[in-house]
This record gives structure tokens, C-alpha cells and sequence, in this order.
């Protein structure tokens, strides 16, 4: 339970990285028009990832 809660507290964590990466970068959405607010730690991943592939 103790190692669950700490992997979901670095998700939360790593996320909201994610997101201000994102916004930074100037990316609001992903190409479906799902806001970068609202997505969870693996979507912001995923897209953080296709960005940096796509540079």
C-alpha cells in the first residue's frame, strides 16, 4: 500500500512536469483536442514523447 501511494504521488509528480514542458513548448492539445490540463500522467508521457521525436 506505502509503495503504491509513493508511485502514485511521482506520477502526479512527473505529470505535471509533463505539463509545463508541454505548455512551455507552446502545446495546448493532443492531435483528438484533448486539453494538456486534462490529461493523465501516460497521455502526457506519451505526447511528450512524440514531441521530442518530432524535432
Amino acid at each position: 500500500m506505502i509503495l503504491r501511494k509513493a508511485v502514485t504521488l511521482s506520477n502526479e509528480s512527473m505529470a505535471q512536469s509533463f505539463r509545463q514542458d508541454l505548455l512551455a513548448a507552446g502545446i495546448t492539445e493532443n492531435k483528438q483536442g484533448k486539453r494538456v490540463q486534462d490529461m493523465d500522467y501516460y497521455e502526457l508521457r506519451n505526447l511528450k514523447a512524440i514531441t521530442a521525436l518530432t524535432k
